[in-house]
């Protein structure tokens, strides 16, 4: 009992003690108090003064967190006025300069993490509001500047119940503060520190309220102007988030600035695309993701159909841009690929998506509005002058079966999938004969799967409607070799799902003629009925009839089929299987 009012009068002691006029009384009590709020009896203490709103006078000077800040704050203005009135210079009085640096961010930080030791319990609005006074100093107080911020970062825009708490005048006054200091030539404090506040401050807040966008907007517009000069990566990489955080938050209420804003930082982007480092480019993936989502939303191409771009001219420029880097990111990466022998894509699914985005844009751009014939060049001269289709083509078939041809296969398929009305009907014999030569060439598990997904998706394509004839269609004869290749090759492991789901919408689309062969394959088939290889039966069973009188060689413990529908006994046991008798 004696202890805990020893402690408490030291407490009283030191909330005194750190404003006063004296150097070394304050020197003596900041010590104290740093080690007092270490103390869980004394944290308690404040606690229980903060909960009631017990005031000074009432309470016999009983404190609660709020009246500890105002001590703190005063403090700190005391400590300014001190370190300002000593030299800059090496020596003693340089040294103790430093010492009180050091002491006064120490302070801070100690109050603000025992107020959170029992749960968020800082004075908010008065904790910011000294915050933004300290930041308005601007390299007067960098040194305070640089402590308030980490502190800022770890210990309140990290909480939620701070994140909610918060007002958007103050989310405003913040983010405008900072924003300031990472455009001055020569910032107060770190330039990654200021880049990570941005991205947390931008990112919570702009869930929070509708932050004052022509600020931002003209933020992002100069700080991305010179980002090509930026050489720290974790700098680029913090801006570059805030700024997709920005652009999600903001495309719903103004595509038309946004657009304009990704028009304008296109170039700089563009380059840091081929000059940055992994995780820069997929914030740079991200940023270009969104700009052709606000462009084309759906895919638009024209204003009838909801494109949209404040320069039509530019913004076709710079996809002709992105799709020529693009197209040499592919045939870089299937080099590096080709000669290390890795067998796994270096392109993220991101990746992947973007390119067959902006590839649907160049095809309308090059093929539709400008369409110009084919001129045959010497390779390395051609890519300008084929037509889309015919430069991806040419890609794969510059890979075969090596492990690159999983890139092209990759963005064929997604770009089938997503886009299927992008393929010309004259294009689809062609590139059909050349997946089919992949598929009979290609050895690799992988190169298979990819193989399997991308017929799959030409197979999909609404070139023309399905024909209850299937010798009717131009591309039979292709169709049918794919068929009896897929056939030979679904059992593959790791490939049989792609396998099957491939033979079904040959199936669906009517493209193929069934015979007794799938009742082979699957009449041997070892392993239990998986969900595409059902699939797979319904769609023979609704679209054939089903061949009685066939000799399987399915064999399962207790199937004994009968004389009059042997195929249909052992189908029914291979779908519901029972165990054995005695297992």
């Amino acid at each position: 009992m004696e202890r805990s009012r020893h402690d408490i009068g030291e407490l009283l002691n030191a909330q005194r003690g750190i404003e006063s006029d004296k150097i070394t009384e304050r020197k003596k009590w900041s010590a104290a108090l740093r080690l007092l709020l270490d103390s869980d009896y004394i944290i308690d203490v404040i606690e229980s003064h903060s909960a009631s709103d017990a005031r000074p006078r009432s309470r016999g000077g009983a404190i609660t967190w709020s009246i500890l800040f105002k001590s703190i704050v005063g403090y700190v203005s005391r400590e300014v006025e001190a370190i300002a009135k000593l030299s800059e210079k090496p020596g003693s009085a340089y040294s103790s300069r430093q010492t009180k640096k050091k002491d006064v961010g120490e302070m801070f930080r100690a109050y603000v993490r025992a107020c959170n030791k029992r749960g968020p319990h800082l004075p908010l609005q008065e904790v910011l509001e000294h915050i933004s006074s300290v930041l308005e100093s601007g390299r007067k107080l960098s040194w305070l500047g640089t402590d308030y911020s980490q502190v800022l970062l770890h210990y309140i825009l990290s909480v939620p119940h701070y994140v909610l708490q918060t007002t958007a005048r103050q989310w405003d006054a913040l983010t405008s503060s900072y924003c300031d200091m990472f455009l001055m030539p020569h910032p107060p404090f770190d330039r990654t520190l200021l880049a990570r506040v941005i991205h947390t401050l931008v990112c919570q807040s702009s869930a929070q309220c509708d932050l004052h966008t022509s600020k931002l907007y003209s933020f992002f517009t100069r700080a991305l102007s010179n980002i090509s000069h930026e050489r720290n990566p974790k700098v680029l990489e913090h801006l570059l988030a805030s700024l997709n955080g920005f652009s999600r938050a903001s495309a719903p209420n103004a595509r038309g600035r946004l657009c304009t804003l990704g028009e304008t930082v296109f170039p700089a982007l563009l380059h840091l695309w081929a000059k940055s480092q992994p995780a820069v480019k997929e914030q740079v993936v991200e940023f270009l993701r969104v700009q052709l989502s606000v462009h084309h939303p759906l895919g638009a191409h024209t204003d009838e159909e909801g494109a949209w771009a404040s320069n039509d001219v530019t913004w076709n420029r710079n996809l002709e841009k992105l799709y020529d880097q693009i197209m040499s990111d592919f045939d870089s990466a299937s080099r590096k690929v080709r000669w290390s022998g890795k067998s796994e894509s270096s392109h993220k699914p991101e990746v992947i998506e973007l390119a067959s985005d902006v590839i649907h844009q160049v095809m309308y751009l090059r093929d539709v509005k400008n369409p110009s014939p084919e001129v045959v060049q010497p390779r390395g001269k051609r890519r300008k002058s084929l037509t889309v289709w015919a430069g991806l083509r040419e890609g794969l078939e510059s890979s075969e079966d090596a492990p690159s041809s999983v890139l092209w296969l990759q963005l064929l398929s997604c770009l089938l999938s997503k886009w299927p009305r992008s393929l010309p009907s004259g294009e689809a014999p062609p590139l059909l004969s050349l997946l089919h030569r992949v598929q009979l060439e290609t050895k690799r598990v992988e190169c298979i799967q990819w193989v399997f997904m991308c017929l799959r998706a030409l197979a999909s394509v609404p070139v023309a409607p399905p024909t209850t004839t299937p010798t009717a269609t131009p591309t039979h004869d292709l169709w049918s070799k794919v068929w009896t290749s897929a056939l030979k090759t679904v059992s593959v492991h790791a490939a049989e799902e792609h396998g099957y789901s491939l033979l079904t919408t040959l199936l669906q689309r009517r493209l193929v003629d069934c015979d007794l062969e799938p009742w082979k394959v699957l009449s041997v088939a070892a392993n239990p009925p998986t969900r595409p290889l059902v699939s797979f039966l319904a769609a023979i069973l609704c679209n054939h009839t089903l061949p009685e009188s066939f000799q399987s060689s399915w064999t399962t413990p207790t199937a004994t089929p009968t004389n009059d529908y042997p195929l249909r006994s052992q189908l029914l046991h291979f779908l519901l299987p029972t165990s054995a008798e005695g297992g």
